[in-house]
């Protein structure tokens, strides 16, 4: 999933929904950041699997 809005709307937008004040300064750090956390993130949810293949909701160190 990636954001089609820029950097600045999609952090105001989560700060609200947070309930988060932050400092100008703190802000525009955020902003700058917030493409590649957001990229980051989008990356752990981009795992691979088969559509044959079932999620192994089991840990069996025997097999």
């Amino acid at each position: 999933m990636s954001t089609t809005t820029d950097p600045k709307t999609s952090v105001e937008v989560l700060l609200a929904a947070a309930g988060l004040t932050v400092t100008p300064e703190e802000f525009d750090a955020i902003v700058r950041s917030y493409p590649d956390v957001r990229a980051q993130i989008d990356a752990m949810y981009a795992v691979p699997m088969l559509k044959e293949e079932e999620p192994q909701l089991v840990f069996t160190p025997f097999v």
